[in-house]
């Protein structure tokens, strides 16, 4: 039994159903070294997000994998929060390298910060999924996210997961 209490917001089937889902996934793959917080609630409407609880939506997700890195991309947002000077040099850095990053949807994250923030989380997101459902499920995730939101961050993650992953270690930021 997983040690995370995954509530809803107002109990609908579609709520429901999702956290169910969670449930199932944390039972079946041993997350805990990408689990930073306790809390979970599912709320139909919105746009998960991380603080000040981790909120997942509703939304019919086109894998149960996919729930479960929705589940981890909110987490490393907690971890990185907790290595905020790590973070903050390595934007530092990344800023040299990706001058003139996206911002808002459907490319980038909703400022620049938060759109560089996500080039430090998105390539931990990809490397949980490699480790958890091995390489050709993680590209298949990866695909799927070039489709839907943050498309130019999932990009580069796959055009540049090896440098992003050595600049991770460089900052002591890997896991």
């Amino acid at each position: 039994m997983n040690p995370i209490k995954i509530t809803t917001k107002s109990n609908t089937p579609e709520e429901t159903h999702v956290k169910a889902e969670l449930e199932s996934l944390l039972d079946k793959y041993d997350v805990s070294k990408y689990s930073f917080s306790e809390k979970v609630i599912v709320e139909t409407g919105v746009v998960p997000h991380s603080h000040p609880i981790i909120t997942i939506n509703e939304r019919t997700y086109p894998t149960k994998e996919h729930i479960l890195l929705l589940y981890i991309h909110e987490q490393l947002h907690w971890y990185l929060e907790k290595h905020k000077n790590n973070v903050e040099q390595l934007i530092g850095e990344l800023k040299k390298s990706y001058k003139n990053v996206p911002v808002g949807f459907p490319d980038g994250a909703r400022d620049e910060y938060s759109t560089y923030l996500h080039l430090v989380l998105c390539p931990l997101e990809y490397k949980a999924a490699k480790d958890l459902f091995g390489d050709k499920t993680a590209l298949v995730e990866l695909k799927f996210l070039q489709t839907d939101l943050y498309r130019w961050i999932y990009q580069t993650v796959e055009k540049d997961y090896i440098k992003l992953i050595d600049l991770l270690k460089k900052h002591s930021l890997y896991i």
